[in-house]
């Protein structure tokens, strides 16, 4: 290649940011880089990045031309709005390597030497005598792919769905033809033609934390969102949220729940943010940015954590998700956000940060 391939790892890194920071998340490249940005991007460990730029539907992305009544590829990605005697309506190069990559790691089907499979020369495939089937399966957002490919020999179909723990695949090789089956728990089979179904586990290394359960069967309030969760080292888990009458209501606060190692259940939500203020404090002045002020909403809008008694809340304080009210009038100088989005960090000593 034109890089060393000590270089390799940087380049490409950098290429990632450029991609995901500079551009935020859009294509960024002229016609010569685009013709391999998606198969190097997957080449590469970034096959996640590739099915972003695929799937991007704002300018500049292939799905605005879609979106803006494009049939065919443009000369210039805002073709729509383009002096047109100089954008071309039928600019195939710009498709990039677009649907290559889509047969190759959506579908999984290549033949053997292509792209970066190291092989020897004298045994590379050759009119997809001996094919590869080897989707991106480790692309999250990716549920569900149907491909089929007309070889010399035959059809390659591959058809495949998938959770974050499990695949169903069915594929179908050609007849006189042979192919290297990759699994997603690391095993490879080499098959004739046929039909097969494989029904494979993929691997994990957190598999508690994939789990589908419920974080608690009753809660006082009505409606929760946005789930963050984490391990603790001494293998609890513990999942934060954020949950209220609705999201942005000034009664929506963060939750945490935990389920201790070995436990059937999750123990009962318990309030961890609510959001609450007391003017001119050194912490309301902080949160200036948030609109702190006599104006937001007063603080007996919704619950209240046990801890803050410092602000004179009293211990019988309660508020009732059903009727959006408190059974105690608070002092006017306390005031409340809603609260939602909360992301846990485990720190490298163990500690659990919430934001």
């Amino acid at each position: 290649g034109i890089a060393p391939l000590e270089l390799r790892s940087e380049l490409i890194k950098q290429v990632v940011k450029s991609i995901c920071i500079d551009a935020k998340e859009h294509v960024n490249c002229g016609v010569i880089g685009i013709s391999w940005l998606l198969r190097g991007l997957s080449d590469n460990g970034f096959p996640d990045v590739a099915y972003l730029l695929a799937t991007q539907r704002t300018y500049p992305s292939w799905g605005y031309m879609a979106e803006n009544g494009a049939t065919t590829i443009w000369e210039l990605w805002n073709g729509d709005k383009a002096d047109p005697k100089m954008n071309s309506g039928n600019h195939v190069m710009l498709l990039g390597d677009l649907l290559t990559w889509c047969y190759q790691y959506l579908g999984g089907i290549q033949q053997k030497g292509v792209n970066v499979q190291q092989v020897a020369e004298a045994d590379a495939s050759v009119a997809y005598k001996h094919i590869v089937l080897k989707p991106a399966f480790s692309i999250q957002n990716c549920e569900s792919v149907k491909a089929d490919y007309e070889t010399p020999y035959g059809v390659v179909k591959s058809q495949w769905k998938k959770t974050l723990q499990h695949v169903d695949w069915d594929i179908t090789v050609p007849c006189n033809t042979t192919a290297d089956v990759y699994l997603p728990d690391g095993k490879v089979e080499t098959v004739g033609s046929g039909d097969y179904h494989y029904s494979v586990e993929i691997p994990t290394r957190d598999a508690a934390i994939l789990k589908d359960e419920f974080l608690y069967d009753y809660s006082g309030f009505p409606s929760a969102h946005a789930s963050t969760i984490t391990q603790l080292k001494n293998g609890d888990l513990v999942a934060a949220y954020f949950g209220g009458t609705f999201e942005r209501n000034p009664d929506v606060c963060i939750w945490v729940s935990r389920k201790p190692k070995g436990a059937k259940a999750w123990e009962k939500p318990i309030l961890a943010a609510d959001g609450v203020y007391r003017l001119g404090t050194p912490e309301a002045k902080k949160a200036g940015l948030s609109g702190i002020d006599e104006k937001t909403t007063p603080a007996d809008k919704g619950p209240i954590k046990d801890g803050l008694r410092r602000f004179g809340v009293p211990a019988g304080y309660k508020y009732d998700f059903r009727s959006k009210s408190a059974n105690i009038k608070l002092p006017a100088n306390l005031k409340r956000k809603s609260c939602w989005n909360p992301v846990l960090y485990t720190m490298p000593d163990g500690e659990i940060w919430l934001f």
